[in-house]
């Protein structure tokens, strides 16, 4: 963490020297990195004009990957902060005041209707239909295996179960790479307070994955059965849950443990309890 916290205000020093967004912005009174809470990465900020407006600026690491958040963030303004626009690798965002849905279910203020429109939001990512290759799919399962493979986190013998079963369980039902909103953890969403409306804060969460793998995440790890179900009636609105079988959920499992495994090793969090889910995983298959 100390190592973000001090790339984050070398980031921020610069950005003082050369402010960004001048024309939008104008006189950048306080620049904060957001090191804590969801925003471990370093790469966001939150801007204070002199005229007290406030705003979200998140830094690339590549030009690429700017515009891929800049195409969706336009995409899904609905969804989305208000986005004013790129320069570079830099993007700016309007600043988003609310409550964190996480603050509203630890005080018990949660409701149907929260998870409902949770729904219509990852259903609507999904009604784009964007889809890509299934090669990706592949070379994104392969990645995540060889990566634990030379961290020695799983042996080659587990490798070589975990590429059979990719290959066996994919082969048996319908896959497809498209747009998914890939963190559906509720922390990652806020009630704005003028509008009452829920957005969704990660703007780099929406990407091409396995198709149903972000729900999928928060069916096992986050949801209860009736949060499930309130869930899927928003989904339902705008997309079919037609494709999420139980052999589909199965095929998706395998992905979604072999991940968390490696996200948490890659950014040196414990994985044991992950690792654990990936193994009796292996087990019974």
């Amino acid at each position: 963490m100390k190592k973000v916290e001090a790339k984050a205000r070398k980031k921020a020093e610069k950005m003082t020297k050369r402010p960004p967004f001048q024309r939008i912005i104008g006189t950048i009174k306080r620049i904060e990195p957001l090191v804590a809470g969801n925003a471990i990465s370093g790469e966001t900020f939150k801007l204070t004009a002199e005229d007290g407006n406030e705003y979200k600026l998140r830094f690339c690491d590549s030009w690429s990957r700017a515009r891929k958040i800049a195409k969706n963030s336009r995409r899904f303004q609905h969804i989305l902060p208000h986005f004013y626009g790129r320069e570079g690798r830099l993007l700016l965002y309007r600043w988003v005041s609310g409550t964190e849905l996480n603050k509203l279910k630890h005080a018990g203020n949660i409701d149907k209707e929260h998870y409902i429109a949770l729904g219509r939001i990852y259903g609507e990512v999904h009604a784009v239909d964007e889809t890509v290759s299934k090669r990706k799919a592949k070379q994104f399962f392969s990645w995540i295996v060889n990566g634990l493979l030379k961290k020695g986190i799983i042996t080659k013998e587990d490798s070589r179960k975990l590429f059979r079963l990719y290959r066996e369980k994919g082969d048996n039902v319908e896959h497809k790479v498209v747009l998914e909103a890939q963190d559906l953890a509720i922390q990652n969403f806020m009630v704005e307070s003028d509008t009452g409306r829920i957005l969704m804060l990660d703007e780099e969460g929406i990407t091409h994955r396995l198709k149903g793998l972000g729900m999928h995440k928060s069916f096992t790890k986050f949801f209860d059965e009736e949060e499930k179900r309130w869930f899927l009636e928003g989904y339902n609105k705008v997309h079919s849950d037609d494709y999420f079988t139980k052999e589909y959920q199965d095929f998706l499992a395998l992905v979604h443990y072999a991940r968390d495994v490696w996200t948490k090793a890659r950014t040196g969090r414990p994985y044991d309890k992950p690792l654990k889910n990936l193994r009796e995983y292996l087990n019974k298959n």
